[in-house]
């Protein structure tokens, strides 16, 4: 859906044009309105928008003024004048300032809905080749930046694109977006239209891990400043939930922009760490000694005694404090130290509490810790982690093992389908007979008495809180054989479903 802006100073007149026709239907949306241009060119130098509707005559500045500032900024967009006048002169400046046409007011639907429409297919085949350019582009710098082509070659690829090459000294910003919140190309595209006016001259890279690399030109300054980095920060936490800046250093020289490149991909990885309420990073903010956190020192005693203890908010409590200490003496070794250290505590734990814990949970644990990206995302992980394992060692505890943990949760998830002690004990690889006598023993009751137990509590809800007939709620239980299922509820409750569903 393209955006649209519609000024005139006569508010009847632009109310009038945002509901004459249905905009949606040809591919617009009236994103913003404003009673004169200067009005109109603030509000367009915040948001980007792809056609403007402007009256001619305006306090303050007037149409054509308007379109001329915007264009001297740089702000590409289709342009349709509005007046109430047959003017040549201004007619003639239009048509030299590149409008798609002149309006004569009182505008006529069918000559809007025209012009609209011609519009629409410019701006779509202007799209169509700039995303190719751009793509084509883009790859070629990413590929340059990662060292897989020479500067020679990138040049020879960039003047194909009309770009004579890189301005120097430049400054790299890197932003990266976790998978979390992976973004489409059209909305990247939007945020690169909208941070060239934010950064002018500045070249934008999108790659193909969905992250926005920024080229800054620094022609009279050092580096960027704090002044520009927090008016990124502020207009993109408009835009977007979750989000991390990458600063890198001043290049003076074209040959160190690969290596700083991945010197900044490295150091974007201290999001892993990083609290919520912080997205900049940058070496210089966190990055005071070279020197690791001690990791060995750490003693994973006080976790193993509070999760033996089944005192799982305790267990949260010294990983947290572990994690504050990874945080305090952060480098950029850091998210690796804190991954190793995840993954000894891991072996840690599995040897001590391997009677206990299924093997699924600490595969599933590392994989997770493995992929997890920000601070926020692997204190999840943790914690969850911490409580299926006071979970399952509570439920020990209590008697119950985890074979039989599994198989009651199985049985909880799958009740609906076929099931028998011969199939789980083959899934769950274990002897039958074994299973049988130890579910005997813990549970106090047999497979198929829990399991037809359950199934019939389920279906007197199901009868309870639904119209369906009897023989239907069987079925939705596990039992495919309706006669049986009468057998059983009868069995179980005292009654046949149809005599038990009046009495509730």
């Amino acid at each position: 859906m393209y955006k649209l802006f519609i000024v005139d100073d006569e508010p009847l007149i632009m109310e009038g044009l945002s509901s004459l026709i249905d905009w949606k239907a040809y591919g617009f949306e009236v994103a913003g309105t404003a009673q004169d241009g200067r009005e109109a060119f603030t509000s367009l130098s915040q948001q980007a928008c792809d056609l403007l509707i402007t009256d001619i005559r305006m306090p303050e500045m007037d149409g054509l003024q308007l379109i001329e500032k915007l264009k001297q900024s740089g702000m590409r967009m289709k342009f349709i004048v509005l007046s109430g006048y047959q003017e040549f002169p201004l007619i003639k400046k239009g048509l030299q300032l590149g409008i798609e046409n002149y309006l004569l007011k009182p505008v006529r639907e069918q000559e809007l809905i025209e012009t609209i429409k011609n519009v629409r297919e410019k701006i779509d085949r202007a799209y169509i080749n700039d995303t190719t350019s751009n793509i084509l582009r883009d790859n070629a710098i990413w590929r340059w930046l990662n060292g897989n082509m020479s500067y020679t070659d990138l040049k020879e690829r960039l003047s194909l694109y009309g770009i004579k090459g890189l301005p120097l000294p430049l400054q790299l910003v890197l932003l990266n977006f976790p998978k979390t919140d992976r973004l489409s190309n059209e909305t990247l595209r939007i945020i690169q239209q909208d941070m060239e006016r934010l950064m002018p001259g500045a070249d934008m890279v999108i790659t193909p891990e969905q992250e926005l690399v920024v080229l800054f030109p620094l022609e009279r300054s050092s580096e960027i400043s704090w002044q520009q980095l927090n008016t990124l920060e502020d207009y993109l936490i408009g835009k977007l939930d979750d989000f991390y800046i990458t600063l890198g250093h001043p290049i003076h020289h074209l040959n160190e922009l690969p290596s700083e490149f991945n010197n900044m991909k490295q150091l974007s990885k201290l999001k892993l760490l990083l609290p919520k309420e912080k997205h900049i990073i940058a070496e210089q903010l966190f990055i005071h000694s070279n020197e690791q956190m001690a990791v060995e020192n750490l003693s994973k005693q006080p976790l193993i005694k509070s999760l033996s203890e089944g005192n799982v908010d305790k267990a949260k409590a010294w990983l947290s404090e572990v994690y504050q200490q990874f945080w305090e003496n952060i480098t950029k070794e850091s998210p690796t130290e804190l991954r190793a250290f995840l993954y000894e505590l891991t072996i840690e734990l599995k040897q001590k509490f391997h009677l206990y814990v299924e093997e699924q949970v600490y595969t599933d644990f590392l994989h997770q810790v493995s992929n997890a990206e920000t601070r926020e995302e692997m204190q999840k992980i943790l914690s969850h982690f911490i409580d299926q394992l006071g979970d399952f060692i509570t439920k020990w505890n209590q008697g119950v093992s985890p074979i039989i943990q599994s198989i009651l949760k199985y049985i909880e998830n799958n009740y609906q389908e076929e099931m028998s002690l011969k199939t789980l004990s083959y899934q769950f690889h274990v002897n039958n007979i074994y299973l049988g006598q130890l579910f005997q023993h813990e549970v106090g009751k047999s497979f198929s008495h829990y399991l037809n137990e359950y199934r019939i509590e389920k279906a007197k809800e199901i009868l309870k809180n639904s119209h369906l007939k009897a023989g239907t709620v069987g079925k939705k239980v596990g039992y495919t054989d309706a006669a049986y299922f009468y057998k059983q509820f009868k069995k179980y409750v005292g009654s046949t479903p149809s005599e038990w569903r009046p009495t509730i």
